[in-house]
C-alpha cells in the first residue's frame, strides 16, 4: 500500500514492509530548514518493490525565498 500526501510542504519518506507513506514536500513554497525545493521520484520495481528519491533542486532555495518575500510572506 502507498500512502500519499502533501500540504505540509515538507519532504518526509517512511516504508515498512506493509505500508510506504509519502509527502514530495514542496518546489514552489518549501518549509522544511534551508527551504530546499524538493519533488519525489517513485518506481515501482518489477521485483515488487518501490524506490522512492526525494530530489532537492540545487540552489533553489535562495530564488524560492526571495520570491515569497516579494510577496509579503
Amino acid at each position: 500500500d502507498v500512502v500519499l500526501y502533501g500540504h505540509t510542504h515538507v519532504p518526509f519518506v517512511e516504508q515498512s514492509s506493509q505500508m510506504t507513506v509519502l509527502n514530495p514536500g514542496s518546489i514552489s513554497r518549501p518549509r522544511q530548514s534551508g527551504f530546499e525545493c524538493t519533488y519525489a521520484w517513485m518506481e515501482f520495481l518489477p521485483n515488487g518493490e518501490i524506490s522512492i528519491e526525494i530530489v532537492k533542486i540545487p540552489n533553489s532555495h535562495k530564488e524560492t525565498k526571495s520570491k515569497s518575500n516579494l510577496k509579503g510572506k
